[in-house]
Parts: C-alpha cells; structure tokens; sequence
C-alpha cells in the first residue's frame, strides 16, 4: 500500500516534560485530544486515506493512539525507527511506501490548512515539492526561507545564527516552514549527506536546484515544542482557528504607527528605523486575538530615488528583528510597499491595491480586518474598502473634523487598540 501522506512523529517533547509528562509531542493534547487526532481530522476532511506515520522512542504510544485511526476512516501503519538520524534519513528510508504526491506533516504542529489546494499547487507549479510557510514569533531560532515573489520559489534557506548583529536585522524576510508539506516523488530518492539530518534545515537545502515553492495560504499553523507553543496553540484553538477558512487581518500603516517618525518624515535606511514604545506588545496581543497583521505603506521614495527596494527589505528586516528581541511572539505576516510617487497607480494610498494584493496571497475575511494609521489616507484607504479604521495619535496626525474619512477608533497607540478589542472580545474569526 503506497501511502497519501506521512506523519513525522519522532519528537520526544523532551522540552514539554514538565507539563505533559511522558508522552510524545505528536499526543500532546489540545481542547483534550491528541494533536494527532487533530491531524487525523485534517487528513480526513481533504480525502487523504492512507497514513503512514514514522515514529521514534515511545513509539508504543503512538501504535496504541493510531489504532483508533479507523475511527476517522483512515487506514493508518506505524514505523518505528531503528536508530534515531534524524527527519531526513526517516523520509528517505520510507520513500518506497510513499506515494508520488505525499503530504507531509509534522506531528507536532496544529494545522488549519486545505491541503488539496497545495496538492493542485505542487502540481499547477510542477513543483518537487512545496512547503507551507508563514511568519515566525521567533525569527532567529528559525530556518527561513527566501522567496522569489515573482514564482514563489525557495531560492535560498538561512538556519541560524545569522543576525546582523550591527544593524539588528535578519538576512531575508521572515518566512518559515510550519509544518505542513508536498513531497514529489524525486525530492527524496537521493540519501542525506551526514549521519544525522533535519529534513528542512539541511537535507532541503542541498536540494534547492530542484524546483521547490513555499505557499502561504494557511489559515493557522502552530508547532507545540516549548510551553510558549502550547499556549499559543490552545488559546488558537479556543478562538476556532482551526475552523475557519478564512480570520480577520490589521492593516498596519508604518511610519507613526510602527515606528518613531523622522525629523524629515521618512525612513530612507535601516539604522534609522526605531519601533515606538509598547508596538511590540500591541502586535502580539493582536497576533493573540487571531489576526494576520500586515504591513501596508506608501514608499514613494524609491520611485524618487531616495532609497531603493533593497534599502526597504533591509528596513523592515530590522523590524522583524526588534519586534522579536522586543516581545517574542511579535511578528509581521507581511510588508506591503507602494514604490510610486504618482498618485495615478492602483497601489498607492488610499486605493487599496495592497489590500487586494493581501486578500488575495492569504486567506484574510475583510468583514473581520481592520485598517489601523495616523493619517488621512489610512481613513480614505479603509473607507474605500469597506473595512473598520482606527486612528493612531502621532506627533503628525492632524484629521480635520470636517474630513468624510473619519475613524471608527481613536487610541494613542497600538497597544491601546489592541486592549481595547480584547476588552470588546472582538476576535479575527
């Protein structure tokens, strides 16, 4: 029986001890069933039927959960390991019980996601294989991975450490593997190269000529590793983030609201961008209530020549820097410019082409989102929308009264609008 997909579950959860005693991490338990279920429920729903789950030490325990497989329809084996070597060296040794197209999961992860849309994606693509990727709360523990925008293929991984420490910014953009994977039928024939390998931090990495694409329409992915995991995973799962097709994003305007404005009003160069007091909590009490925060900002500037769209990557590499190092979990989903000067484009404040161009890569419920700035062209941007704004009281905001654009929120900080929708127990589902 060649299987659909295969469940890496050799994680000892050795770092959740404390909490969850003796049991694997893929039975770690969240709203009081196995995170396997969970997975098991995922495998089901998408038509996936035949599981094939490679196990570790404790592998008695994951035989005795994957025994009620049947109850979810499944047909479920399990393959203990002989000798631990790593991911890498367990997919490569199970190749010839695989299908061609085989979806991945580790067993750790809690996963929202419609895996038949990244199986007709590998295949729309002709991808060797493609990897779920999203935001990492904590970016320099991380592998990331650098991605073409143009085709959305991986050109380049960067496993730790690799911050620069001088302008404390990362190398790439924060995107990371979350879990969840398409495998190819020739990513996996040649062996790894060292004894013992992780299939994503360096068995992928030798294989980055093979045509590999990262996708990013996932509603929810958390791995469950360490403690702070855990209760991020149950507090997602509280909120039915695991239902949903879609949640509620912020729409962040930058300069006043992200970070401290210049003396000249713009931001041109890395070391020149400087987050303002308690955004790094704000950004993650909202991360907390469900939503995708995105980034959405007018760069004109780069169509006038004063910084280039490199000067901007390495801009908001330190933000994700200084947001994690700031308040770990704090993360940006993703940065959206418009490099126009000329008021004439679709993209640039306040038509709402970033927005569009969000809704469109993520799977984001406008009905749900909300456009947060310090100025009137947020307003405009989010009236035209149809989206609820909230203004930001910055030492530039000046809104006239008697503007059409007026805000459903006034606060004097993000934070202050992050507490005021838990208050409201306003969620993004």
């Amino acid at each position: 029986m060649l299987h659909e997909a295969v469940i890496l579950a050799g994680g000892q959860g050795s770092r959740l001890k404390d909490v969850v005693g003796d049991k694997p991490k893929c039975l770690v338990e969240i709203g009081h069933r196995p995170i396997l279920y969970h997975q098991f429920d995922l495998l089901r729903k998408h038509g996936l039927r035949k599981v094939l789950i490679l196990a570790g030490e404790k592998a008695d325990q994951v035989v005795a959960a994957a025994d009620q497989g049947k109850q979810f329809g499944l047909e479920v084996t399990v393959l203990q390991e002989s000798r631990l070597r790593g991911t890498a060296w367990a997919l490569h040794n199970a190749r010839s019980l695989m299908a061609d197209d085989v979806v991945l999961l580790y067993g750790d992860t809690l996963l929202n996601v419609d895996l038949g849309d990244m199986l007709e994606f590998a295949r729309r693509e002709d991808a060797h294989a493609v990897f779920a990727v999203k935001a990492s709360g904590s970016p320099h523990a991380s592998t990331l991975f650098e991605v073409d925008p143009e085709n959305s293929r991986i050109v380049e991984l960067y496993p730790t450490p690799r911050v620069d420490h001088t302008l404390q910014m990362l190398p790439c953009d924060n995107q990371s593997f979350c879990g969840v994977a398409v495998i190819g039928p020739d990513l996996l024939n040649s062996p790894p190269t060292t004894e013992v390998e992780d299939f994503v931090a360096s068995y992928l990495q030798n294989q980055l000529g093979k045509h590999c694409c990262a996708y990013n329409k996932v509603p929810y992915a958390k791995d469950v590793g360490t403690l702070f995991g855990l209760k991020t995973a149950a507090n997602a799962y509280r909120l039915g983030l695991l239902d949903c097709e879609k949640r509620g994003a912020i729409f962040l305007d930058r300069d006043g609201v992200l970070n401290e404005i210049q003396k000249n009003g713009f931001v041109n160069a890395a070391d020149e961008f400087h987050l303002r007091r308690d955004v790094a909590r704000g950004v993650e009490l909202l991360r907390q209530l469900g939503f995708f925060i995105f980034v959405v900002t007018n760069q004109g500037g780069i169509e006038l020549g004063h910084l280039t769209s490199d000067d901007l990557r390495e801009i908001h590499h330190r933000a994700d820097y200084l947001l994690e190092t700031t308040h770990p979990g704090a993360c940006i989903d993703k940065y959206y410019h418009c490099p126009h000067f000329n008021a004439d484009c679709g993209c640039r404040k306040p038509l709402t082409g970033m927005i569009t161009q969000a809704a469109e890569e993520y799977p984001v419920n406008l009905y749900k989102s909300f456009v947060v700035g310090d100025m009137i062209t947020d307003l405009e941007m989010a009236d035209h929308a149809n989206i609820t704004s909230a203004l930001v009281i910055s030492d530039l905001t000046n809104i006239p009264e008697d503007s059409r654009a007026q805000p459903h929120y006034t606060c004097a900080s993000l934070l202050e609008f992050a507490i005021l929708l838990r208050n409201q127990g306003i969620t993004a589902v």
